[in-house]
């Protein structure tokens, strides 16, 4: 599998997260992977198993993202962290649509 294929079950979750935020934001691709955008700006991506989250490395809602189990600091190519992002696993999509909606009320400012 490549690096940043993702799975039938990952592609349906975001699917849903996608719907779950409401006509002002697309779907669209970048970097080669699925993604969400607002106002132009990616806020979120799909990549393997996981959806990486836009959060501010600052926020308490990262803080609390990195605690789920198996999340960590997006890593977009090998040693190229993306020190504002979280990636979380599928394991915990019941937590996703709440990661997006944080996402792009962080980019919304």
């Amino acid at each position: 599998m490549k690096q940043d294929a993702t799975t039938p079950e990952a592609e349906a979750q975001f699917d849903e997260v996608l719907a779950a935020l409401g006509p002002d934001v697309k779907r669209s691709q970048m970097m080669g992977r699925p993604c969400i955008t607002t106002g132009g700006k990616m806020v979120a991506c799909l990549t393997q198993d996981r959806l990486a989250v836009k959060l501010g490395r600052d926020s308490d809602v990262f803080a609390s993202a990195l605690r789920l189990d198996g999340a960590m600091v997006f890593e977009p190519g090998p040693g190229r962290q993306f020190k504002d992002w979280v990636a979380v696993p599928l394991s915990e999509a019941d937590e996703w649509v709440r990661l997006a909606v944080a996402a792009v009320e962080h980019q919304r400012g």
